[in-house]
């Protein structure tokens, strides 16, 4: 009798008689989304939430502009707290706390037949409101929509319409703090989600050994809605008002190509549109129509290896503020008098392109695998005619930028990032301005 008690005990006590848990909410969601890929698979069809919530704490000293959130350049005359005889607290600067870098989206595939397949993406973020006009004090994001397109086609051509990224800017640099405003922008990087209709073509490369990582052969050619840079703000024009890009009726070309594997990317690419100005006479009348040229030429590059990654850009245009460029066009104007010889505006004489030049570079690795990696990157935009600049106007911003990733989790990440811009001024008077910003990111993603 004793025997087959303690027989009982034990077998009661051994894990493989104990009873199993009951499944927890994580498991539940992770079964529900295998069955619904598995349907959607059954389906030729896939329906994908994206995006993420992320929160930042940003710390700036001197002058951040345009935005606290993620800076990009620093405004005239602006100093860091570094400065000899100053104190932290005396210095300019900001404390930002923001959640509005945060996007949502879906992405939505199926397929036609054996042969073609289509494929859309909507995303949109809380990046809105950050426009001149808006009243002051105003912390909360509006709903922007930065992706809508939809494309058509086979692993060799898709045809692409609606809204997607510049086939120009092949990739954006690694950031923390530069979410919703790419990093390095005004300071190398030209980018843009731009209204399209975009052709791409991808050519794999079959004989060439696995050693070269599946290379392929690729080229995009894209007529984009024609946009421009507000000739007086210098901000792009939001509205659906006509402005000098749509005046001219002329699409925007864009085009890139090159090769592409799994271990190196080279590109090169370029772009050709033209504006159109309405010049006024010394009454502030009508007298002529002139198209301003905007163009690009540049080229990028890629090599990722063991866990390494290289890449940069650079470029040569005019007139690339539509594109995010520090540089867009030149007025010169004279005074509209009346009778009485009082100043009544501002005729439009003539307008001209700025030429510039520009790129980035950025490194990132890991520092241990899993557990945490690091970046590091730089940039810089130069206006070539510095004689046709007028004073008080920027002719040369630089970034510097250094950060660190924690991949806690899939659907988990934080991160610090270091950003400091030097930006400097044709200008009599402190012709260099300061801003160094540093963030802290913590972001869960779908």
């Amino acid at each position: 009798m004793v025997p087959h008690v303690v027989l009982s005990c034990l077998l009661a006590a051994s894990p493989s008689a104990a009873q199993p848990p009951p499944p927890s909410a994580a498991d539940a969601v992770a079964k529900a989304v295998e069955a619904s890929e598995l349907l959607q698979k059954a389906l030729g069809f896939k329906l994908k939430p994206t995006g993420f919530v992320a929160g930042h704490v940003v710390f700036n000293t001197g002058s951040a502009a345009p935005s606290g959130d993620a800076p990009f350049f620093a405004a005239a005359n602006s100093k860091t707290v570094y400065r000899a005889g100053a104190r932290p607290w005396e210095g300019s600067g900001s404390l930002v706390i923001t959640g509005r870098q945060s996007r949502f989206g879906v992405e939505a595939g199926f397929n036609i037949n054996r042969w073609f397949d289509a494929d859309a993406v909507l995303e949109f973020d809380l990046w809105a409101l950050y426009l001149p006009n808006i009243p002051p004090g105003i912390t909360a994001g509006t709903v922007r929509l930065r992706l809508a397109y939809a494309q058509v086609g086979t692993k060799y051509f898709k045809l692409l319409v609606g809204q997607a990224l510049s086939v120009v800017a092949p990739r954006y640099p690694t950031s923390i703090g530069h979410l919703a405003v790419a990093a390095f922008t005004q300071a190398g990087f030209l980018w843009q989600r731009i209204p399209q209709v975009t052709a791409l073509f991808n050519v794999p490369l079959a004989f060439a050994p696995p050693l070269f990582g599946a290379p392929r052969l690729f080229a995009a050619v894209s007529a984009a809605r024609p946009l421009s840079g507000d000739h007086e703000t210098a901000a792009v024009i939001v509205f659906d008002t006509q402005d000098p890009g749509s005046a001219s009726l002329l699409p925007l070309l864009q085009a890139r190509a090159g090769l592409d594997s799994t271990y190196l990317t080279l590109g090169v690419s370029g772009q050709l549109g033209a504006e159109s100005y309405q010049l006024t006479n010394n009454t502030g009348a009508p007298r002529a129509k002139k198209l301003v040229e905007t163009w690009l030429a540049a080229a990028d590059a890629k090599f990722s290896l063991a866990g390494f990654t290289l890449q940069g850009q650079a470029f040569v245009g005019a007139n690339v503020n539509g594109m995010f460029g520090m540089t867009g066009i030149r007025r010169s104007q004279s005074p509209i008098r009346n009778a009485s010889g009082q100043v009544t505006g501002q005729a439009l004489d003539d307008v001209r392109s700025l030429n510039a030049v520009g790129g980035w570079v950025q490194a990132m690795g890991p520092v241990w695998p899993g557990v945490a990696e690091w970046f590091v990157g730089a940039g810089v935009e130069h206006t070539v005619q510095v004689d046709l600049l007028a004073d008080g106007t920027r002719l040369t911003n630089g970034a510097l930028q250094a950060g660190l990733m924690f991949p806690v989790h899939k659907h988990l990440d934080a991160g610090l990032e270091s950003y400091h811009v030097i930006s400097r001024y044709r200008s009599s008077g402190n012709p260099i301005a300061w801003n160094d910003s540093l963030t802290a990111m913590m972001r869960v993603k779908l």
